[in-house]
């Protein structure tokens, strides 16, 4: 990534996740990263441009992390622990692009324009999921629920803590409770 790409995602984020999509400028946040319109609109097109970009390129990296993370995973449980442990890295990592993915991947992902990148995302989740947890899933290691709701109760409850988290209506990180949310998770699935 590019200098002033990095500097537009941190201006871009910051004047999002304080002002709205619809409320910020592209001109603010030019400004405030200190890069040229004609470089946003280079990079991105447009404002909206900017903004899907965002949640595409945050999805994509964390899942990036997962696919490093879930190949040393050595048993059911080590891999539940890697799927959380990399989300919970992902947000304090990033709390900014975590703040601003929680407030706007509903309102994006339905985006026509951003159908096929996130079905690619999405597809790329599945088959990295299907690839660490599939054989287990098949040989009863580990509880069999409907794929809908896997998700939920996996990282749903990380997802929810990070949330308010990153309202500041709880004090304390995620991490602190990380063996809480994989000991919860782990005695959902084992069989």
């Amino acid at each position: 990534m590019t200098e002033s790409r990095e500097r537009l995602y941190a201006a871009a984020l910051e004047v999002f996740n304080a002002r709205g999509i619809n409320a910020a400028s592209i001109h603010e946040i030019c400004a405030q990263a200190q890069v040229s319109i004609g470089s946003a609109y280079h990079h991105f097109g447009s404002k909206q441009g900017l903004a899907d970009q965002l949640l595409l390129d945050g999805l994509n990296q964390h899942l990036q992390k997962l696919e490093q993370a879930l190949p040393s995973a050595r048993t059911p449980k080590s891999r539940v622990a890697a799927l959380i442990n990399t989300l919970i890295d992902w947000i304090e990592s990033h709390p900014a692009w975590a703040r601003y993915i929680y407030a706007v991947a509903d309102q994006l992902e339905r985006a026509p324009e951003l159908t096929e990148q996130r079905a690619q995302i999405n597809q790329r989740y599945s088959a990295c999921l299907a690839q660490h947890f599939g054989a287990d899933l098949a040989a009863g290691r580990l509880r069999r629920w409907p794929s809908e709701l896997m998700a939920s109760i996996v990282i749903g409850p990380v997802h929810d803590y990070a949330r308010r988290y990153l309202a500041g209506q709880v004090a304390s990180k995620p991490s602190r409770y990380r063996k809480q949310f994989v000991d919860a998770a782990w005695k959902q699935l084992k069989p």
